[in-house]
């Protein structure tokens, strides 16, 4: 982006970091959506910066002990999601 132009342009961008390990014990589930918030008030400070944390690990299991495949992840256009 050239200086003097209008930041109203600017798309939003995502890290999706797919772990074979468990990042955030602490939280329940294995999708988690993260974004920049004001540590206070929890107000959103910027909706432009993003971050999905898939954890492997914590992934539901069938029946035979195989890790289920999530159908689409949360958040996601419902034209970039895939079918089961």
């Amino acid at each position: 982006m050239r200086r003097g132009r209008n930041y109203d342009k600017i798309r939003p961008a995502y890290c999706v970091a797919i772990c074979g390990f468990t990042v955030l014990p602490e939280l329940p589930g294995y999708i988690h959506n993260i974004a920049l918030r004001e540590e206070k008030t929890g107000a959103l400070f910027t909706n432009l910066e993003n971050a999905v944390i898939i954890e492997l690990p914590k992934m539901p299991q069938e029946d035979n002990g195989s890790r289920a495949r999530p159908c689409s992840v949360s958040g996601a256009k419902p034209e970039r999601r895939r079918a089961c």
